[in-house]
């Protein structure tokens, strides 16, 4: 099975400006999720309750799993990110 991945705006915009190193972390990460959209755990608590998240880098990523497509709905600095 392979899913679909969809990006929110908002979350595009913050990818914007992401370092070109950490996008291909996050490009990385995402061939793996569409393959295996199941394997990461469900936020219990918070803002992103009920989502599927995790660490790639610097950042968090949170998204949800449905009708076999995977939403990404926010990215999170894990870490203060380095300066470009």
């Amino acid at each position: 099975m392979r899913a679909e991945v969809f990006w929110s705006q908002s979350v595009l915009e913050i990818l914007e400006e992401i370092r070109p190193e950490e996008l291909d972390e996050i490009d990385r990460d995402m061939a793996l999720l569409e393959r295996f959209p199941r394997m990461y755990p469900v936020k219990r608590g918070g803002r992103y309750r009920g989502h599927r998240w995790f660490a790639c880098g610097n950042w968090l990523i949170f998204y949800r799993f449905a009708s076999g497509k995977v939403f990404i709905r926010g990215v999170w600095p894990a870490r203060i990110p380095l300066p470009r």
